[in-house]
C-alpha cells in the first residue's frame, strides 16, 4: 500500500508539473510575451486552430485531470489507477511539459519529436483503459474516460500542428498556398476525419468525446485560416464530424423510442 500511495503522491506531483506548464504558456502576466504561447505568431500554421478553440480545450483538460488527482484517494478508483495508469500520467505529464519548454525556445523539430513521443505514450495508455478498464461508475467516466479521451485526440491535433510548423512556411497574407500545401492539407483534414472515425466506430465503445475534439477543432481552424477554401472545407468537416459523432446517441434514442412503443402496443 506504501508503494500506491507514492503513486498518488507523484500524480499529484505531476499534476501540478502540467498545470503550471499550461499556466505558463497560456497566461500573459505581463512578464511572458503573449507570443509565446503554443500558438505564436511565427508559427501559425494552415491547419492551426483558432486560439480561443486551445483555451477552452487545455482548460477542460485541466480541469478533468484535476477531478482525476482527486478521485484517485477514493476506493472505487484503485484498481483502475493502480493496474491500468500506473506511472503512465506521471510520463504523460513530463512529456507534455518538456514539449511545451522545447516549443518555448523555438526547438521546433525536437518540439515535434517530443508531441509524436507523447502522442505514443497517450495512445497506449488511451488504448489500454479503454479496452481493459471499461467505466464502472459515473466517477470512472468523468474523470478517468473523458480525460483521455480528449487529450488523445487534443494530442493528435497539436502533433500535426507542430509538424505543419515544422515543414511548411507560415502562411502570407495575400499570398495563394503552393499546391503542395493544399495536398498537405487536404491529407491533414483526411487524417482528423479518419480520427474522428475511429473513435466513433473502432475503438469498442464509441467515444463521442475524442471525436467532437476533433470537430471543435475543425472549427477552430475554420475561425483561423484566412484560405476560403481550406476555411470551408474545415467548417463543413467540422459540422459533419460533429453530427458523426453523436449519430450513436441518436441511435440509441431511436432504439429506446421504438421499444418503448412496441410494449406500449404490447400492453395495449
Amino acid at each position: 500500500m506504501g508503494n500506491y500511495t507514492f503513486l498518488k503522491i507523484f500524480n499529484v506531483m505531476a499534476y501540478f508539473l502540467f498545470l503550471g506548464f499550461h499556466l505558463k504558456f497560456w497566461t500573459n502576466d505581463g512578464s511572458i510575451e503573449k507570443d509565446n504561447i503554443p500558438t505564436k505568431n511565427s508559427y501559425i500554421t494552415y491547419i492551426t486552430p483558432a486560439d480561443f478553440t486551445l483555451y477552452i480545450t487545455s482548460g477542460l483538460i485541466n480541469v478533468l485531470f484535476l477531478g482525476f488527482i482527486i478521485y484517485q484517494f477514493f476506493d472505487s478508483a484503485n484498481e483502475v489507477v493502480i493496474d491500468g495508469i500506473q506511472w503512465d500520467f506521471i510520463i504523460i505529464a513530463s512529456l507534455t511539459s518538456t514539449f511545451l519548454s522545447l516549443w518555448d525556445l523555438e526547438y521546433i523539430f525536437c518540439t515535434f519529436v517530443v508531441s509524436a513521443v507523447l502522442g505514443i505514450q497517450v495512445s497506449y495508455l488511451y488504448y489500454r483503459i479503454r479496452q481493459q478498464f471499461p467505466a464502472k461508475n459515473w466517477a470512472d467516466v468523468l474523470y478517468i474516460h473523458a480525460p483521455l479521451s480528449i487529450y488523445h485526440a487534443w494530442i493528435v491535433v497539436i502533433t500535426l500542428t507542430v509538424l505543419f510548423a515544422a515543414v511548411f512556411p507560415n502562411p502570407k497574407e495575400g499570398h495563394e498556398p503552393e499546391i503542395l500545401i493544399r495536398i498537405a492539407v487536404g491529407l491533414a483534414y483526411i487524417c482528423l476525419e479518419l480520427t474522428a472515425i475511429f473513435y466513433v466506430e473502432a475503438v469498442g465503445k464509441e467515444d463521442i468525446l475524442g471525436a467532437l475534439v476533433i470537430s471543435w477543432s475543425f472549427l477552430g481552424i475554420c475561425f483561423r485560416v484566412e484560405d476560403l477554401g481550406f476555411s470551408i472545407a474545415a467548417l463543413g468537416l467540422g459540422i459533419f464530424t460533429g453530427i458523426y459523432a453523436v449519430s450513436p446517441l441518436i441511435r440509441q434514442c431511436c432504439r429506446e423510442n421504438r421499444n418503448y412503443g412496441e410494449s406500449v402496443s404490447l400492453l395495449a
